[in-house]
């Protein structure tokens, strides 16, 4: 008999929890995801989603991505564009090839051509058909493309998906979680603060990290494998100027850069942005300024005075961050 009333218990609280974490509602804010890959023409790119959370529930979705061009001068070959395809908006252009017009799309009159163009052969701008990807997202839960990858299940949209949905996923995954990725680009790098966010939409963890590209044998662009928090000391910030002569993949080369780091009181880049971090977690965005480093002056906390890499583009994913749970 007392068993069967123990049994009843156990099943009766886990019912308990089992619900109580069913019904937890998210906490607000705006949770971002990205993907980066290489276009059909070789260039770096990444697509990002947003999915914004209020009182518990998603209430909106962003698809955006930001492509590259090439740049003879970067070391890469290529260097992210200004503006995002959303930012872009008519800009961008997705049928203006196509149309037949002639001149550019920065001139009013060209500009106007164009939209009445598009109105004319009932055609949509890229950013009007994302919007419509996010209407019915909104309205129906994110839901796969169809064959080749077309969202033949709305209306109006003729792109393909690149990631999209991929992406997310990832970022409603995150909202569940309490997780966000704020990227930025610099370059043809890719930098982002990855946070943990508890109940109360306050900061448990923040850990910045940096993805590079380079060229390979054939001269084309590829993404690092590993990003510069994988790499650790690998990464050799200061290595060229230690005059340590091998490679930091020989054990032995790689003691004497941490012995010639710790004698020379350097850090390394991903305990410098760790450094960084950790202010900004404690802290906020308070009791420093910054030009494109940290100003190092009378004021500056003494933590941050070891923190010597350009910090600006930290800074900015930091500040969007915070923006996106006020």
């Amino acid at each position: 008999m007392f068993k069967k009333i123990f049994m009843v218990f156990v099943v009766c609280l886990m019912s308990l929890v089992f619900l109580s974490a069913c019904g937890q509602k998210m906490t607000d804010g705006v949770y971002r995801a990205f993907k980066e890959t290489v276009s059909s023409r070789g260039a770096p790119e990444v697509t990002t989603v947003s999915v914004t959370v209020k009182d518990g529930k998603i209430v909106g979705y962003e698809i955006d991505s930001i492509q590259s061009h090439t740049d003879a001068e970067a070391k890469t070959g290529y260097v992210f564009n200004e503006k995002s395809k959303k930012e872009l908006g008519f800009l961008y252009g997705m049928h203006f090839r196509t149309s037949g017009i002639e001149g550019d799309l920065t001139d009013e009159a060209v500009m106007n051509q164009y939209k009445a163009w598009l109105e004319e052969n009932d055609k949509l701008e890229w950013f009007e058909q994302a919007e419509l990807i996010e209407k019915y997202w909104l309205e129906n839960g994110v839901k796969d493309p169809g064959t080749e990858g077309k969202f033949d299940y709305i209306t109006g949209v003729t792109i393909s998906d690149n990631d999209y949905v991929t992406v997310a996923k990832q970022a409603v995954t995150f909202a569940k979680e309490g997780k966000t990725q704020v990227i930025t680009v610099n370059g043809s790098d890719l930098i982002w603060v990855t946070a943990k966010v508890d109940k109360n939409g306050k900061f448990t963890e923040l850990v910045v990290d940096t993805r590079q590209g380079t060229k390979d044998n054939e001269g084309k662009f590829v993404w690092n494998e590993k990003t510069k928090q994988e790499l650790g000391y690998l990464y050799g910030m200061h290595f060229r100027t230690s005059e340590i002569e091998g490679d930091l993949t020989d054990s032995a080369v790689m003691d004497q850069y941490k012995a010639w780091l710790e004698e020379n009181d350097k850090l390394e880049w991903f305990e410098q942005v760790n450094v960084f971090a950790e202010y900004v977690l404690k802290n906020g965005l308070t009791g420093f300024e910054i030009d494109q480093k940290i100003v190092k002056d009378d004021n500056t906390p003494e933590v941050l005075t070891a923190v010597t890499v350009t910090a600006v583009h930290y800074y900015n994913v930091f500040t969007q961050l915070y923006k996106d749970f006020k």
